[in-house]
């Protein structure tokens, strides 16, 4: 009896350390392991893997407590669902086999986010006040995503991440607006410019939504913590340069103002003549550098080159074509950085055409299933701070997997679906807090 006990409380523990740990770990991930991948290059998937091998020990963890101490499963219908999405996956293996070092990297992209969702769930049906703790890690992470995008922007030598082993072998320290150094695009701690503009919508929608309903209660230390972190999320997302992250955090942000401020219709009248003078002026003004150069990613200097409209343009077509030419798919491991382990490397900038492309048309379908389903059980919460500023980055990053595949990226990947999984579970109260002691169970 008393082992069994034990052994049950020290797999609950080991899932939530396991649950922070990666909530915080992959916001420092990308400059880490390339460090440590440029010292220890014989090492260096088992290093970028980190996070996937202590995702398989809770997962396991999980299935212990639950079989063995019948634990309960939450949201089951949804869980059976990610279960079965799963489980396609090590179907199609079977039907389309890519070599194991493609299959494995494939089965990690690929799920690391649902399992991240599932066990994020569970340690939250097991300890409710848990969600506090996962919030503080994430202020935590926005607040060195943005400090150093700052340092990056206002502070830093463009190639200051070469010191970390960035390179074109690894990753390239900044990127620019098709090849002109007068457009410099910050990564932040990210893997790029793209993933930074995404991981920023969630920041800025997590605050907007709080700011929105708490801002009369807001305290001096908070109000400097939140205005730094907001700030640098802004410079960020400008500097990121992604026209993705642009236009999606303006979809965000407006869902959010639209579902927690009333406005007359003088009001939406004025918003939607703003936005029809933005979008003529930027129309008009078409020509000009700064416009080709930013909304158009159109380098005129750059002669014969083919650029990243081009490259998007020609991504999407054969993406397309594949998914009606292949209603199985091609198989786990054929798309994206996983493909490199195959005879054929490709990129779909797609995240619905990618996972049509490793699991077929079914696995599209579950997979949509698995967000509405969220989104869904979001809308039902929209009074909460926390679920609707979820919901609304949900659908900016949702926005953005039509030009990339949104969910590869780890660290947006980890941080919006443990997000989501808080705030299916009922989200937060209406506190952020930086000094109060979270009343802690076991």
């Amino acid at each position: 009896m008393g082992k069994s006990y034990n052994l049950e409380n020290i797999l609950i523990r080991a899932i939530k350390a396991i649950v922070l740990v990666v909530a915080i770990g992959v916001i420092l991930h990308t400059p880490v392991t390339v460090w440590l991948s440029s010292l220890y290059p014989e090492s260096r998937d088992i290093i970028k893997s980190w996070k996937e091998i202590l995702l398989f020990i809770g997962l396991i963890s999980a299935l212990i407590l639950i079989f063995k101490f019948k634990k309960p499963i939450p949201e089951k219908s949804l869980i059976n669902l990610i279960a079965i999405f799963c489980l396609l996956h090590i179907v199609m293996i079977c039907f389309s086999y890519q070599g194991l070092f493609a299959t494995i990297a494939g089965l990690m992209i690929d799920l690391r986010y649902v399992v991240y969702f599932s066990l994020v769930l569970f340690v939250i049906s097991l300890d409710a006040s848990f969600n506090q703790k996962f919030v503080k890690y994430g202020l935590i992470g926005a607040g060195i995503v943005t400090i150093f995008a700052l340092l990056q922007v206002f502070v830093l030598p463009n190639d200051f991440l070469k010191i970390f082993g960035y390179s074109k072998e690894t990753i390239m320290p900044y990127l620019t607006v098709d090849q002109n150094e007068n457009y410099v695009r910050i990564n932040s701690t990210l893997r790029g410019p793209n993933p930074l503009g995404a991981y920023v919508i969630i920041v800025i929608t997590a605050l907007g939504a709080w700011l929105a309903d708490n801002h009369r209660k807001l305290k001096t230390k908070q109000s400097l913590i939140l205005s730094l972190i907001m700030i640098g999320s802004l410079v960020a997302l400008w500097y990121s340069y992604s026209r993705s992250a642009l236009l999606a955090a303006m979809v965000a942000v407006t869902f959010l103002a639209l579902n927690r401020f009333t406005f007359s219709k003088k009001h939406l009248s004025i918003f939607g003549a703003l936005v029809l003078l933005i979008g003529s002026m930027i129309f008009l003004m078409r020509d000009t550098n700064f416009v080709s150069q930013i909304f158009l990613h159109d380098n005129k200097a750059v002669v014969d080159s083919l650029n990243s409209n081009e490259d998007h343009a020609e991504s999407l077509v054969y993406g397309w074509n594949k998914m009606l030419a292949n209603p199985l798919g091609a198989g786990v491991g054929s798309t994206g950085s996983a493909s490199i382990h195959t005879e054929q490397s490709l990129v779909i900038e797609n995240q619905y055409l990618f996972v049509a492309h490793e699991t077929g048309w079914l696995g599209l379908v579950i997979f949509v299933l698995i967000v509405w389903i969220i989104f869904s059980k979001l809308w039902k919460l929209q009074k909460n701070w926390f679920s609707i500023s979820v919901l609304a980055s949900g659908i900016g990053l949702s926005l953005i997997g039509f030009f990339l595949p949104v969910w590869v990226d780890d660290t947006v990947a980890i941080i919006w679906w443990g997000m989501a999984a808080i705030a299916v579970s009922g989200g937060l109260d209406e506190r952020i807090t930086f000094d109060k002691k979270t009343k802690r169970t076991t």
